[in-house]
């Protein structure tokens, strides 16, 4: 009987030593807030890298189409398609630094454009068009101009890994 009294008693709320018991509860609270911070740290990285990966399929698509719609308009028409479709894509949820490099990259490509406006009437695919910019009276600042693009994008990619 004394042994049950005493298992009982271990049990005992009220004779138990609450600091021990009240540090495990606070223990307790604390570990669950980090852990729910680290699940939404992870969840909006998450977002981040599914909204990265959204941008850069919809770029590799509308590159490709801008590539070629070049062959039956002007190069600055297949431009002004790709920016605008770059323009209206949705960047909300992706990291801030992601959308300021691709924000530059877009307008580094706009810049293209006061130069290819100068050549209405080239056709053909986007990079053969640009070998024959590269050859044109403009070629110095198309030059310029073609290559803060490929810095930009550079900057882009380095967002991503």
């Amino acid at each position: 009987m004394k042994d049950e009294k005493r298992i009982l008693n271990i049990f005992d709320w009220t004779k138990m030593n609450k600091i021990p018991f009240a540090l495990a509860i606070l223990a307790i609270i604390i570990f669950s807030a980090c852990s729910d911070r680290t699940e939404k740290k992870s969840t909006s990285e998450d977002e981040g890298k599914t909204c990265i990966e959204k941008i850069m399929e919809a770029d590799a698509e509308a590159g490709q189409i801008r590539n070629h719609a070049c062959e039956t308009q002007s190069l600055s028409a297949a431009i002004h398609t790709y920016v605008k479709t770059l323009k209206e894509l949705d960047f909300g949820d992706c990291p801030p630094v992601f959308d300021k490099a691709f924000n530059k990259h877009i307008a580094d490509w706009e810049a293209i454009v006061e130069i290819s406006d100068k050549y209405p009437d080239l056709r053909g695919e986007m990079h053969d068009l640009f070998k024959e910019l590269e050859q044109s009276p403009d070629q110095e600042e198309f030059k310029k101009r073609v290559d803060k693009m490929w810095a930009s994008w550079k900057e882009v990619e380095q967002q991503i890994q």
